[in-house]
């Protein structure tokens, strides 16, 4: 890789459910006002995640737990980009400088 490749992973990150620092609020979209959950009641990311558990013994990563693969590749997160309506992210990594 040069030092302007970079690499798109397109998937689902998954957040806790807190009011502040969510990605609904790095989206615009703040989170939904008391008495709804914080992901406006978004079950999907956590649907996938015991899906992904029970038939491949996998699981769906957060952010941290991402920064923490794409590190040990080598690579370093430029931006977790949102993708509004669809609950999933693309992650724009570039090659570590130095």
């Amino acid at each position: 890789m040069s030092s302007h490749s970079r690499v798109l992973i397109y998937d689902m990150v998954v957040e806790p459910l807190h009011r502040q620092g969510s990605k609904f609020i790095e989206a615009g979209l703040g989170d939904a006002p008391e008495p709804l959950p914080p992901n406006y009641g978004t079950r999907w990311p956590f649907q996938k995640d015991l899906i992904m558990l029970n038939l491949l013994q996998g699981k769906e990563r957060n952010k941290e737990e991402w920064i923490e693969v794409i590190e040990k590749a080598g690579l370093e997160v430029v931006k977790f980009w949102v993708v509004r309506g669809l609950e999933t992210t693309i992650i724009e990594c570039k090659k570590k400088e130095g």
